[in-house]
């Protein structure tokens, strides 16, 4: 019985002995991050990966750390900016350990605009533009304000001011990037006349409209013409041509500033009418036609109206003098206020006295 007992201690050693050696500690022997090195904009994070080798290595935890946490902080490998700088971010288990350099870089500006591509202004004006920096995050979006031409135009935190006419280009820079925008510097037009504020025309005839600027060293001193009704005077560079009668409106225009000219477009009116003859004679029953001249012949109205003393001596139409029994008639012919007439005698023979040589010509 004791010799068993024996045996069987000594065997319960031998397995405490075995138990012991399999659950031995297993060090680190090195330690890998990914990546080692990385530049990163302020204000964003980076997660790092750390291996611990070997593989069965026992305690695997990770310490992390950084050098300068007012550059960057880590917390489980996740790296997070704070200011632009470098920091060495370190990655322990046991006794081995593996660094990240972290470089915090500042984030660029990727554009600039200007809300206008170009203005214009008056001397003496000013106007502020606004730039606009992407991204809206960007480390340093401090703008440079510059002008091509300062004699023209100065800048000054986006305030422009016009000094003399010319153009000058606008610069907004801010990192590598540039907006611009044309600035043009004008006098502009203050007032506009005309060398008449009314004109009365006939039909037909022509005017010349002259217009004076003001001042004589404004910019632009194009000059535009309309007509209110094109149907009774045109314009073109001032001259007006007539076409009818009526009234229309000639306005001459220069930048913001308009002068206009009323044009009554009047008849031509007749100054004088004649006939072919002054006196006729004729017998009972016989008939003449008077021709009837209207000056000038451009009137606007030639129409003649024809009329006689005694219709019962002799009546007319359409000029034609038909006699009707003895006496004598005065026909009439009328044309606007003028008239012009013709002594018709009757007699009740082919005697044809008081007719001149000459009358008898024109007789038919």
């Amino acid at each position: 019985m004791k010799a068993i007992k024996i045996i069987a201690i000594t065997a319960l050693a031998i397995g405490l002995v075995s138990c012991k050696e399999e659950v031995q500690e297993v060090f680190a022997s090195s330690v890998y991050l990914n990546p080692t090195t990385v530049d990163i904009p302020i204000g964003r994070t980076v997660s790092l990966s750390a291996t611990v080798f070997p593989e069965n290595t026992t305690n695997k935890t990770i310490t992390w750390s950084s050098s300068d946490e007012t550059v960057a902080t880590v917390q489980s490998g996740t790296v997070s900016t704070i200011k632009i700088g470098q920091a060495i971010i370190k990655a322990t288990c046991g006794d081995k350990y593996a660094t990240c350099v972290v470089n915090v870089i500042p984030i660029e500006v990727d554009g600039i605009t200007i809300n206008t591509e170009a203005v214009t202004l008056k001397v003496g004006e000013a106007i502020t533009v606004t730039a606009t920096v992407k991204p809206d995050n960007a480390t340093d979006k401090t703008i440079t304000w510059s002008s091509s031409d300062e004699s023209v135009a100065t800048v000054q935190n986006g305030t422009i001011t016009a000094l003399k006419t010319g153009q000058a280009i606008i610069k907004a820079a801010c990192g590598n990037k540039v907006a611009t925008c044309v600035v043009n510097v004008i006098i502009v037009v203050e007032e506009i006349t005309l060398n008449t504020e009314s004109v009365t025309l006939k039909v037909g005839e022509t005017f010349i409209l002259t217009a004076m600027v003001k001042p004589e060293d404004a910019t632009d001193k194009t000059i535009t013409w309309t007509s209110s009704d094109e149907s009774v005077a045109t314009v073109q560079d001032g001259t007006i041509t007539t076409h009818r009668i009526g009234q229309t409106i000639i306005e001459a225009s220069c930048g913001d500033q308009h002068a206009a000219c009323v044009v009554d477009v009047v008849p031509v009116a007749v100054e004088g009418i004649t006939l072919n003859v002054e006196s006729v004679t004729l017998k009972v029953g016989e008939s003449v036609t008077l021709t009837a001249t209207v000056k000038p012949n451009d009137a606007t109205d030639k129409t003649v109206a024809w009329e006689t003393s005694n219709s019962s001596i002799a009546t007319v139409s359409e000029g034609t003098v038909t006699a009707k029994t003895a006496g004598t008639a005065i026909i009439t012919a009328r044309a606007g206020d003028k008239t012009a007439t013709c002594v018709v005698s009757i007699a009740l023979s082919g005697n044809h006295e008081g007719t001149s040589e000459e009358d008898w010509d024109d007789l038919p």
